[in-house]
C-alpha cells in the first residue's frame, strides 16, 4: 500500500505543516512508502518524497493505496481529486473556523470561509470516507452532519513541541520579561477575530482595577494584513482600557524567542472562542506552564483533567484566577504537573505515533 498526504498549502512552521511532517516521518518507520502533495508546497525535497500532479493522479486511481486529505479551508483541486479517487480515503479533519467571526473584517475570509464550510458539508456526504478528527470535538462536529461515528476517529495532530528542547532560548527576550518583578501573562495565537483577543484586554483592565499594574499580557502571534479593520480595532480597544504599558502585541517571533516567553511567563492565557484543538495548550503544558482558560469547543478537552477553565468568560474571574495562580505556588505547581502529565500521557510523540500507525494497519488489513 502506497500513501500520499495533501493539504493546499504544505509549510514548515505551521500546526498542519507539522502534523503532516509528523505522519510522514512516521508512516516511514512504520515501511510505508509515502508521498506529500500540495498545490503551494515549501516542505524540503530532499526530506520529503514530493509528488507530481500527475503521480498524485496515479496513486488515487490505484485501489491498493491510500490517500490522506488534510481539510483545514476551500481547496477546489482537492476536492476534485477526492471526486476521482479510487483508493481508501482518509478526512484529516482540522475543523474549519466559522465564516461568522471574519464577517466584519473581512470579505475575502468572509467568503473563502462560507466555501469552505458548504465544502464540508458536500464531503460529509461521502459514505466511504473515513474521518480522523484532531479531537472529539471535530468528530462530534462531522457526526452532526451525518457521518457514522463509525466512520469518525481522533488521532490528535503531530507537533514539533519537543524540538524546541534542541533551541537556546533567546536571552535578550528572557531578560526582558524577568525585568522587574511582575506576572507575565502569555497568550500565543495569530491575530484573528477567534481567537479572542477582546477577552484578553477586558481581563487585563478587569487585573489592572483589581490588583494593579504589576502585570504584562505578552500577545504573541503574527498579524495578517488581510484584517487591516481587526487589527485596528484591537489597537484602539487597548487605549481605550489604557493598557497600552499591560498589553504587548509581539507579532511574529523567532523558535528562540517563542522558547523564552514560555520560560519568562508565570500563566498561559486562553480566552479562544474557538479551536479545534489548539496545540499552544499543549505546549505551555509541556513547558509547566499553568493554564487560565475558558470552556470553548476542544479547549477544555485538549487540557484535560484538573485544569482551571471556567465554563463561561467573566474578566473578573479570570482575572482573580491569574492571580491566585502567578500568587500561589502550591496551586501553579498542581496545574503545572497535571498538565506535564497530561501532554505525556495524551500527546507525547511516541503516543501519538503507535495510534496513528494502529489505525494505518487497521486500514490496511480492511478493517
Amino acid at each position: 500500500m502506497k500513501i500520499v498526504i495533501a493539504h493546499q498549502t504544505i509549510i514548515d512552521g505551521d500546526a498542519i505543516g507539522h502534523d503532516i511532517q509528523g505522519m510522514y516521518h512516521a508512516l516511514k518507520r512504520g515501511g510505508y512508502e509515502v508521498y506529500i502533495y500540495g498545490e503551494y508546497n515549501y516542505l524540503d525535497p530532499s526530506e520529503y518524497r514530493h509528488a507530481t500532479l500527475d503521480q498524485l493522479i496515479s496513486l488515487v486511481l490505484d485501489s491498493g493505496n491510500l490517500f490522506i486529505y488534510h481539510h483545514s479551508n476551500y481547496w477546489q483541486r482537492g476536492e476534485k481529486l477526492l471526486d476521482i479517487a479510487d483508493c481508501k480515503v482518509v478526512i484529516r479533519y482540522h475543523n474549519i473556523t466559522p465564516s461568522r467571526f471574519f464577517k466584519p473584517y473581512s470579505d475575502h475570509y468572509y467568503s473563502i470561509l462560507q466555501q469552505a464550510e458548504k465544502q464540508t458539508d458536500r464531503l460529509v456526504k461521502r459514505k466511504d470516507f473515513l474521518w480522523l478528527g484532531d479531537s472529539q470535538y471535530n468528530c462530534r462536529e462531522v457526526v452532526a452532519k451525518g457521518v457514522a461515528p463509525s466512520r469518525s476517529v481522533v488521532v490528535p495532530p503531530f507537533h514539533n513541541i519537543e524540538r524546541m528542547e534542541r533551541v537556546a532560548p533567546d536571552h535578550e527576550t528572557l531578560e526582558k520579561l524577568l525585568d522587574g518583578d511582575r506576572i507575565n501573562v502569555l497568550f500565543i495565537s495569530r491575530m484573528a477575530p477567534n481567537k479572542g483577543h477582546k477577552a484578553i484586554v477586558q481581563t487585563a483592565a478587569a487585573y489592572k482595577r483589581m490588583f494593579g499594574s504589576r502585570v504584562r499580557f505578552w500577545v504573541v502571534g503574527d498579524t495578517d494584513k488581510q484584517l487591516k479593520r481587526y487589527n485596528t480595532e484591537m489597537s484602539l480597544w487597548i487605549k481605550k482600557y489604557g493598557l497600552q504599558e499591560l498589553i504587548v502585541l509581539t507579532g511574529k517571533v523567532s523558535c528562540p524567542s517563542l522558547k523564552a516567553y514560555f520560560m519568562g511567563s508565570r500563566v498561559f492565557l486562553c480566552l479562544s472562542e474557538h479551536e479545534g484543538f489548539g496545540v499552544p495548550l499543549i505546549e505551555a503544558q509541556y513547558y509547566r506552564l499553568p493554564v487560565v482558560a475558558c470552556d470553548a469547543t476542544a479547549i477544555k478537552e485538549t487540557l484535560g483533567d484538573n485544569q482551571l477553565i471556567f465554563d463561561r468568560f467573566d474578566e473578573e474571574l479570570v482575572a482573580s484566577a491569574i492571580h491566585a495562580v502567578a500568587t500561589n505556588e502550591q496551586l501553579a505547581c498542581s496545574l503545572a504537573d497535571q498538565g506535564w502529565s497530561n501532554y505525556q500521557s495524551r500527546f507525547a510523540p511516541k503516543v501519538l505515533e503507535k495510534r496513528f500507525l494502529e489505525l494505518i494497519q487497521s486500514l490496511q488489513n480492511g478493517r
